[in-house]
């Protein structure tokens, strides 16, 4: 499987495209002073406020906050998966995109097309198999699915015996299909069919592309060690962590979807479509990842979960919350839905009909009423010491949600309902780390606004560096060394890092460099941070919060002097440091 792109390949793909043909081709811009405008793609609005500026190469939102570099309106625009953005840019410039090969310097090669079309190939076969067999039609139309959803989702049939399949292609190509999961090699390295006796789903990419096959048995009387649903195995294109099966036809379906429904199965899927419900996705059999949850994401603000009602349904929103919880950034919605005992999806839009169903979907719970109730169901509220137990579950799954409106919403929610005020709930947690927190960052402040609601001095250097890479030039070398107990240095330092090394970045290739690390969404923010400095101003501003920066290190060096005086004494030089750093200060 190939390996990562290189970041000074994304760079140069990055400085050599420019965003302003990238955006115009999809979405007519206008100039407006130095800057271009529209109404924005990504939210309805009269007045254009998406903005984009040729000098940063960065696009932003002032209506969604919708923001980022060519890369980022791809994957938004165009429901790009982040390569295959990388990918589309690359064959604009009529470049190859290379990979890295971890522990080798040769470069990993694409995925071959050729890799693609044998799954087609089988694809078909099993369509066409299908089509012979009574036995396969009389169970589908059991199972109450018309000839039209069958052709919609490409159903097909793996049919009884050991060969079918492999002997569709040529002998020398057999290793080739075990890679690709259609065939087992059993110990006397003899190749036979995966599946056999089973109903074929085809899992197919956003790009309509078969990544690999689940299978559902019909035989009438299987052996207890043949799973009633199979998948496909891990492929160099399967992925089953990464892949959710109807998303591509829920695209065909909907130029935009308003939201998602997850389900479990594909059966789920596959009825909730033919009665008109054609937003609906599963993750075959497995719990949805973030992953999972990103890729919706990006095509939807708005996921509902599909649970059954039994115990393993509970179970599994659980972990559906705990999994959601730090995905929730402005704008997501996210509710919970659970089905009566004894029904799944498929079987409950039968019994009760379109309209019930979709009441359901619409009366789902949200996530933020589901996490209390589910932090409350075994706890008694009554007494002091249950409301004490809650509380600390429930800020502890809080305190997993990105910092916004919403976890303020929870903060103050979580503070009515157990009389802790809100100033107070930070005690329930004095030493935990929010889970996704780069370890540079624990232990340490965030950067924070000021008190007069002013960036702090290092948001203020980090905001202008992105926003004018060129003020490089004017760090000192002891502006450029500042000490790691400083917050926010982890942005800082490899920031100065780049720009020492290639000065002529713009603001979105700058932002991305953190595009895999957790600070990637803070620093596309500090990107955008409207700063309101007059243009003959910025270089002063910036000069003048490194003033600041530097007074903040040389006034914690005098307090760790003074504490020091007072329990060890100083040495001879620490006692010339401390009185040269009090006779700055003055």
């Amino acid at each position: 499987m190939a390996g990562r792109i290189p970041k000074a390949f994304i760079n140069d793909l990055l400085a050599r495209i420019d965003i302003i043909d990238i955006i115009d081709s999809r979405l007519p811009l206008k100039r407006a002073g130095t800057n271009y405008i529209a109404c924005c793609p990504f939210h309805a609005e009269k007045s254009p406020s998406f903005t984009v500026s040729p000098s940063k190469q960065f696009y932003h939102c002032f209506g969604c906050g919708s923001h980022g570099s060519a890369i980022s309106f791809l994957m938004e625009y165009d429901h790009l998966e982040y390569v295959e953005a990388i990918e589309s840019l690359a064959a604009q410039l009529g470049v190859n995109v290379p990979h890295e090969n971890t522990g080798h310097n040769s470069k990993a090669p694409e995925t071959p097309p050729h890799l693609y079309q044998y799954l087609i190939q089988a694809a078909n076969y099993y369509q066409t198999e299908l089509a012979r067999s009574t036995q396969a039609q009389e169970y589908l139309q059991k199972r109450g699915l018309s000839a039209a959803i069958i052709q919609r989702f490409s159903m097909g049939y793996a049919p009884a015996g050991w060969q079918n399949v492999s002997n569709q292609f040529e002998i020398a190509l057999h290793p080739m299909l075990e890679t690709l999961g259609l065939v087992v090699k059993n110990k006397q390295g003899r190749y036979h069919d995966r599946f056999r006796e089973r109903i074929i789903f085809p899992i197919r990419d956003q790009r309509g592309r078969v990544l690999g096959f689940g299978g559902r048995i019909i035989t009438p009387n299987p052996s207890p060690e043949q799973p009633k649903y199979l998948n496909s195995p891990e492929t160099p294109l399967f992925h089953k962590g990464n892949i959710l099966y109807g998303l591509y036809e829920a695209l065909q379906a909907h130029r935009e979807l308003k939201r998602v429904l997850i389900v479990e199965g594909y059966m789920d899927v596959i009825a909730l479509a033919q009665f008109g419900i054609s937003y609906a996705v599963a993750a075959m059999g497995t719990a949805a990842t973030r992953q999972h949850l990103e890729r919706v994401f990006r095509h939807t603000s708005v996921i509902v979960f599909c649970f059954d009602g039994d115990n393993a349904g509970k179970n599994a929103a659980k972990r559906a919350l705990e999994t959601v919880l730090p995905l929730m950034e402005e704008g997501r919605q996210v509710k919970f839905m659970f089905l009566p005992e004894a029904h799944d999806p498929d079987s409950l839009i039968r019994a009760e009909g379109l309209e019930n169903f979709q009441v359901r979907i619409d009366s789902a719970e949200g996530v933020g009423e589901y996490c209390f109730r589910l932090v409350q169901s075994d706890i008694d509220m009554s007494s002091m010491d249950g409301r004490a137990k809650f509380a600390k579950l429930a800020f502890d799954l809080i305190n997993t949600i990105p910092a916004g409106t919403f976890k303020d919403i929870m903060h103050a929610e979580l503070s009515k309902r157990t009389g802790i005020h809100q100033e107070n709930l930070g005690h329930l947690t004095k030493h935990s780390a929010v889970p996704g927190e780069s370890q540079s960052r624990r232990g340490k402040k965030s950067i924070t606004t000021s008190k007069e609601g002013r960036p702090s001095a290092m948001r203020l250097v980090i905001a202008l560096l992105l926003q004018h890479p060129s003020l490089i030039k004017l760090l000192s070398d002891e502006e450029l060394h500042l000490p790691e107990t400083l917050p926010g240095t982890n942005i800082l330092h490899p920031l100065l890092q780049i720009l020492q090394e290639n000065p002529a970045q713009t603001t979105a290739n700058l932002v991305e460099w953190w595009r895999d690390s957790p600070e990637y969404t803070h620093v596309s923010k500090l990107a955008m941070l409207p700063l309101s400095i007059p243009e003959g101003g910025i270089s002063i501003e910036f000069k003048g919060a490194l003033q600041q920066l530097i007074k903040a290190v040389k006034e914690e060096e005098i307090n760790r002097l003074m504490q020091k005086t007072k329990f060890e004494g100083l040495s001879l030089e620490e006692k010339q440091l401390l009185q040269k750093l009090i006779r700055d200060k003055d």
